[in-house]
């Protein structure tokens, strides 16, 4: 019988209600750059994943996320759940970054496709997410996701409706 190696992930994470309370009325905009800068921390799930936001501009997006073995499918490839959480992440997050204060964006759609596998081999991978259409109840936007050597694996878009923050309703 095979000896098997045990490996564990343990997750860290700040609360971010005091900080979200804190900025409230600001804009989702100076939301991010304020996670950006590192000044407010990230999401849990951020955080859980080691999702950083790296850039962030009118429209427009990056997240990076440097893939585990624990993120890994059987087949020893990213689990395109893991995949869709990053464009789901930037495709969003691209949206709220034309938003007035006091609204907020939820994904209604995303369609993905992906090109090449990644792995905990590939390197650190990039996310671009990039509005399309921004309109008054909706804003579309689309995601292309590069391996560390910058080839493109993956492409999304997704649509968002805009809301009022569940703490607004």
């Amino acid at each position: 019988m095979e000896t098997r190696a045990t490996r564990s992930h343990t997750i860290h994470w700040q609360d971010i209600g005091a900080e979200r309370n804190a900025i409230s009325g600001t804009s989702a905009r100076d939301y991010l750059e304020a996670m950006r800068r590192r000044e407010i921390p990230p999401p849990p799930f951020a955080a859980a994943l080691g999702l950083s936001l790296d850039e962030v501009g009118d429209g427009r997006v990056v997240f990076t996320l440097e893939p585990q073995e624990f993120m890994q499918n059987g087949l020893g490839i990213l689990h395109g759940g893991v995949a869709a959480t990053v464009f789901d992440t930037a495709v969003g997050c691209a949206c709220l970054t034309v938003l007035p204060p006091g609204k907020a964006a939820v994904t209604m759609d995303l369609n993905l496709r992906y090109f090449k596998p990644l792995s905990a081999a590939s390197g650190k991978i990039r996310c671009e997410g990039v509005i399309i259409n921004a309109g008054r109840t909706t804003v579309t936007s689309e995601g292309r996701l590069y391996d560390g050597k910058g080839r493109l694996c993956g492409h999304a878009t997704a649509t968002l409706a805009i809301i009022d923050p569940p703490s607004q309703r």
